[in-house]
């Protein structure tokens, strides 16, 4: 700007050239409130079902994933949820639902905010076969594919991965719940869904009652399936000790808040699992320049975790 324009606008800016002196009042522009910052990777989901799915959604044996953001209070409960686009037909139920829920969240963010793909399955309807039997036995007519995390493959590849869940059917043929027996950390989800979606035929004895229950075992083959070209997908930090993480009552998250650590500055990509005390426990595979690494943690006593050393 020239100095002559600039006089012009200091001499006639206060009450304008040739007019005449007026009182304004000031007003400050409000402060927009700061958005929380969505964590990069979805925490483990500890406890908590979705709602049922309404046939709306689509025909049987389907499964629709609906989007939610979450944030979670200093205690651990959920304090917000917001459709991320979510799905209109259960927009309230899953916002219900998910107050319910709890994670297990490794962070060094102030804010505990995440997106969380919630699974909704449609279920079919199994064929009951009465006979002189003992116990319950199903095998599968039809297997809804399993809508599986992006990082699974990376994380499993080369492994053949075997779990196994607990169906309980009702008098109506409809899967009532799916619980994991030997399941996969952060994969239970979507593999708990294709088997909601799925159908049987379920022979029971002939004085059984509902529910009638059986174990399905689930079997995922990455073998060839090569790291070094796998998804860049991050898998989420799990407990440490694994039986460290559980909620101490339903809708209550275990946090774990990361204050600082002597990683260096571009860790080799490896599992680290961390004592409670921010001591390295096992490096996987192993690698020498992370086994002396410390953590400053602050979060439940004697609870630590196992993540990527690479994700900061």
């Amino acid at each position: 700007m020239r100095a002559t324009t600039l006089a012009a606008i200091v001499a006639c800016g206060a009450v304008g050239c040739g007019a005449t002196a007026t009182t304004k009042p000031l007003t400050t522009a409000p402060t927009p409130t700061p958005t929380p910052q969505t964590l990069a990777v979805t925490p483990l989901h500890l406890g908590g079902d979705p709602p049922p799915a309404p046939a709306s959604v689509g025909p049987p044996g389907t499964v629709v994933e609906a989007r939610y953001r979450v944030c979670l209070g200093d205690d651990g409960r959920v304090r917000a949820v917001t459709p991320a686009p979510g799905l209109a037909a259960v927009d309230d139920a899953a916002g219900a639902a998910l107050r319910g829920w709890s994670w297990f969240v490794v962070t060094s963010a102030p804010d505990v905010c995440f997106v969380v793909p919630m699974q909704l399955a449609v279920p079919n309807a199994s064929r009951l076969l009465r006979q002189a039997t003992n116990g319950v036995h199903a095998h599968a007519t039809f297997t809804a594919p399993p809508n599986t995390p992006a990082w699974l493959a990376t994380a499993r590849a080369g492994q053949l991965v075997a779990s196994s869940y607990k169906v309980c059917v009702g008098d109506d043929g409809l899967v009532q719940t799916v619980r994991a027996i030997a399941g996969v950390p952060g994969a239970d989800d979507a593999l708990v869904a294709g088997l909601r979606a799925s159908r049987w035929d379920v022979v029971v004895g002939t004085l059984a009652q509902a529910p009638y229950c059986f174990a399905a075992p689930v079997h995922l083959d990455f073998t060839r399936v090569s790291a070094a070209n796998g998804d860049s997908a991050v898998e989420p930090p799990t407990p440490f000790p694994a039986s460290a993480g559980r909620a101490a009552q339903p809708g209550v998250s275990t946090i774990v808040r990361l204050r600082s650590s002597t990683l260096p500055a571009s860790p080799p990509r490896a599992r680290v699992c961390v004592n409670g005390d921010g001591s390295v426990a096992t490096v996987d595979p192993p690698v020498s320049a992370l086994a002396g690494v410390r953590y400053t943690l602050a979060g439940p006593p004697g609870v630590g975790f196992c993540a990527d050393a690479a994700t900061r």
